[in-house]
């Protein structure tokens, strides 16, 4: 009974990003179930929030010894070595995420940034087209693929992107400044106005508009 009452706390501290009360209670259920895989992926992915790259890395090394197809396991392994800058075991990793778990969109998408930091953007873009196929309303698939055509000069279909992301989240605000800048990079400087004004409306301060042409953030 305990662990799976304390399994169910650090589920809803992870859903409030309460990092350092997520990673304790990891941390206990691990003191009663020290050989759980998921458990040990679960708090490699809290350490890799938490910036600790060492100790999330003894903890997938840990669990992959156990279970190598542990949910997740793969992913989180992928984004670790993206944020190590190990590109070539980053997209490794993720081929193996894919084959693990072909239904995850954020393993597609991530796969996608990889390979677009790596500057293979033509297969990028199909990777993030899988993950919107699989969640067409998740943000980051878009937006990735929207910074990923803008960065290589397909700035109207970049604006779709924005766009698509903008539908079913109308106040995301890197959509709405990273299609305010694009647009601006079109000449459509009334359209990147309105963007402006609704950034404004929503607290932020908006990339000034002028014709002069401006890089997406990423």
């Amino acid at each position: 009974r305990e662990l799976p009452r304390l399994l169910n706390e650090v589920r809803i501290d992870l859903a409030f990003n309460r990092w350092q009360r997520a990673l304790d209670g990891c941390s206990r259920c691990l003191e009663m179930s020290p050989d759980n895989a998921e458990i040990l992926t679960q708090r490699a992915f809290i350490y890799w929030k938490l910036g600790n790259l060492d100790a999330a890395e003894a903890d997938l090394d840990r669990a992959a010894a156990i279970d190598p197809e542990t949910a997740g396991l793969w992913s989180q392994r992928a984004n670790l070595l993206f944020d190590r800058g190990d590109l070539a075991g980053s997209i490794a990793a993720s081929e193996r995420a894919i084959i693990a778990e072909p239904n995850r969109w954020s393993a597609w998408s991530d796969y996608g940034q990889t390979l677009s930091a790596a500057g293979r953007t033509a297969e990028a873009l199909q990777m993030f087209q899988e993950a919107i196929r699989l969640a067409p309303t998740s943000v980051d698939p878009w937006l990735a693929c929207g910074n990923t055509l803008a960065s290589t000069g397909r700035l109207a279909e970049a604006i779709d992107c924005y766009s698509a992301v903008l539908q079913h989240h109308p106040n995301n605000l890197s959509a709405l400044h990273n299609r305010c800048l694009t647009l601006q990079q079109l000449g459509r400087v009334a359209d990147a106005r309105a963007d402006a004004t609704r950034l404004r409306a929503l607290g932020q301060q908006p990339p000034p508009v002028s014709p002069t042409p401006r890089q997406p953030s990423q």
